[in-house]
């Protein structure tokens, strides 16, 4: 319930209220987020976490205000905290702040671009906090989890299907784009098929021939489900086999809101095309 509400908040940020309205819905009928409300596992309320740090960073990127990036960063290490694949939704929440602060430092505004680094620093800085007892874990366990992670990543991981890479990055995405649309897609195929394909050229035009802020945010989270569906391709190869009962489509929830902002931002660019011009 908390994510269907600060996905809209975030929503409305990006695109007004239609937008907004839009993105709600989706949420709260959302396969995906209405099974992740059934039960307690440490993935489930990463889609709230995920769109605080996405509003936070749009927030600042819009308004200007560099104190945004503080809690858009610290909910990004949220993200982390609830699951080691969050690791893959910090980068664009950073590049945003590290565009910015280029823009700033290139109109001149080199003070700006400072506080925008200096926030963005801070978040960084609380969000490390977050992981202080896993710290003190490790320091008494001789960094036993450590030691664990690198022979699981030796290993290769958890094993993938027999696909080439183009192959696992496409089924990742497929995966990333279907499932706060209609949950598992194995469950429901064709279902799937025809909303990914809609939603993957609805996006994909606008990101294309959108114009100014709808445009920018487009690219933004656009950018943030190419990037992520490319590393999570390798990151997480155990996402190339569908187990039943296995919801390992929980492990990239950090991507739920990225994927319904976008579909609303489309949707709207679409009502507007035809001449209703919605606000």
């Amino acid at each position: 319930v908390a994510a269907v509400g600060v996905t809209w908040w975030f929503a409305r940020s990006v695109g007004g209220r239609v937008v907004a309205l839009i993105a709600g819905l989706l949420m709260a009928v959302s396969p995906a987020a209405i099974d992740e409300s059934t039960f307690i596992w440490n993935p489930n309320p990463i889609p709230l976490f995920a769109a605080l740090a996405l509003g936070c960073a749009w927030r600042a990127h819009a308004s200007g205000v560099v104190r945004w990036w503080v809690p858009s960063v610290l909910a990004a290490g949220m993200v982390l905290q609830l699951h080691v694949l969050g690791i893959v939704f910090l980068p664009p929440i950073l590049a945003l702040a590290v565009a910015d602060a280029r823009r700033a430092a290139g109109s001149g505004d080199g003070a700006r671009a400072r506080a925008v680094l200096r926030a963005a620093g801070a978040g960084i800085l609380l969000a490390a906090l977050l992981f202080a007892p896993l710290l003190v874990h490790e320091l008494g366990s001789g960094f036993q989890e450590t030691r664990r992670a690198v022979a699981f990543l030796a290993g290769g991981g958890a094993a993938g299907g027999a696909l080439d890479p183009f192959e696992q990055v496409t089924l990742a995405l497929f995966r990333i784009v279907g499932w706060p649309l209609v949950g598992l897609v194995t469950d429901s195929p064709l279902a799937a098929l025809v909303v990914v394909s809609v939603a993957t050229g609805l996006s994909a035009w606008l990101m294309l021939v959108g114009r100014g802020p709808d445009r920018t945010a487009a690219r933004w989270l656009g950018l943030t489900v190419i990037w992520s569906g490319l590393t999570l391709a390798v990151l997480a190869p155990s996402l190339q086999t569908v187990v039943a009962g296995l919801p390992n489509d929980h492990y990239h929830a950090f991507l739920d809101p990225v994927v319904i902002v976008l579909a609303a931002l489309a949707a709207r660019a679409i009502v507007r095309r035809s001449g209703s011009h919605p606000r």
